[in-house]
């Protein structure tokens, strides 16, 4: 799901990557006419790298709960093992 939105928001930046080029290279109308929208794809460039740092922080925190869980679950199972051998 992960890798499918990523891909997504890739696709799309290069999309949005094109269609400048293209605006670019049309006619001085056309060039009139980006320049009023650069501001509006700017913005969609600057949320896909929002979307992106979003992600990171969220597989970030993801990953530090896990470790967490993980650490939790290898005390446990210490104190245990320590236990056991003790009580025989």
């Amino acid at each position: 799901m992960l890798a499918e939105l990523l891909t997504s928001v890739r696709k799309t930046e290069e999309s949005l990557r094109k269609l400048r080029e293209a605006r670019r290279l049309g006619s001085s109308a056309t060039a009139a006419g980006f320049s009023n929208q650069t501001g509006s794809l700017g913005t969609v460039s600057s949320d896909e790298d929002k979307i992106r740092h979003q992600i990171y922080l969220d597989a970030d925190s993801f990953s530090q709960e896990v470790s967490s869980i993980v650490f939790l679950v290898l005390v446990l199972f210490a104190t245990n093992y320590v236990e056991s051998r003790i009580l025989s």
